[in-house]
């Protein structure tokens, strides 16, 4: 099996706010050869319905009906960390260069520094231990790309047991866990992997970044640039991806399936 680093960020900037995700998966310990199909970001998704939202951001994401972001304005730690009030972006205290939103609805963020960040009952921040550079979180379970190297395919991958980290097989820069708990990695390489039991399974497709809904409502952004927005956006239709218009560098799924984009010019777009 190879190893993939698990760190999953959505970056995404916000007018003053500034929540990040990022998602990086790299080769999962499986010696399968995977199939390739392009797999592609969204370029400023202006056309085919596509909505531009307020705000500007670095990094999106979204869970349990509740969607932060990192904001584009840089500050200690990272980038300032917004909430979705419906209409609009709230800025809340704290930083981070990774962010992700579990079931709950509870973020979590990843600073500047690697240190692990989750968001408590009283509306503030515990410190979590560990290092991490991405972060995903999905059907309660969430999933970090630790700071150190887990071979070719990028980052180390861990999961969350309830009060530290247990290392898992593989390697990855982008990581990205589902509504049924299940993370998807991509590697240096593009190549895209999906969690099967204790094993990684190789997926069709060539990736940079991932998000994901349900277990049949994923999304990625590809290897090809889209256009001056990022990364051409995918759709998985199994067991390949479907083009969609647009381009983007981070993307989310909120508890509606409506899909969050953030274009490189900080711009943030929904469908």
């Amino acid at each position: 099996m190879r190893t993939s680093a698990l760190v999953s960020v959505l970056v995404l900037t916000l007018g003053p706010l500034g929540c990040e995700v990022t998602v990086t998966h790299a080769n999962q310990p499986n010696t399968a050869t995977p199939t390739t199909t392009t797999v592609a970001t969204p370029a400023a998704p202006q056309p085919g319905g596509w909505a531009q939202q307020p705000g500007c951001a670095k990094g999106i994401a979204s869970g349990g009906g509740q969607t932060y972001a990192l904001g584009c304005s840089a500050i200690a730690g990272g980038f300032a960390v917004y909430h979705w009030n419906g209409s609009n972006w709230d800025k809340m205290e704290g930083a981070g260069t990774a962010i992700a939103v579990g079931s709950d609805g509870i973020p979590w963020v990843v600073n500047a520094d690697g240190g692990v960040w989750r968001r408590n009952a009283a509306n503030a921040w515990d410190k979590l231990p560990g290092c991490a550079k991405g972060i995903a979180s999905g059907g309660g379970q969430t999933w970090v790309l630790g700071c150190g190297t887990g071979g070719a395919g990028g980052a180390d991958i861990y999961k969350w047991n309830g009060s530290n980290w247990d290392k898992t097989d593989g390697a990855a820069t982008a990581i990205a866990v589902g509504a049924d708990g299940v993370p998807w990695t991509t590697g240096s390489d593009g190549k895209v992997w999906k969690r099967n039991g204790t094993t990684w399974a190789a997926m069709n497709g060539c990736a940079k970044g991932l998000a994901i809904g349900t277990p049949d409502n994923v999304w990625a952004l590809g290897c090809s640039a889209g256009g001056p927005g990022g990364q051409e956006v995918y759709k998985y239709r199994g067991p390949d991806w479907d083009k969609i218009d647009g381009a983007a560098v981070g993307l989310a799924i909120d508890s509606n399936a409506s899909v969050w984009a953030v274009a490189s010019d900080g711009k943030v777009w929904k469908r």
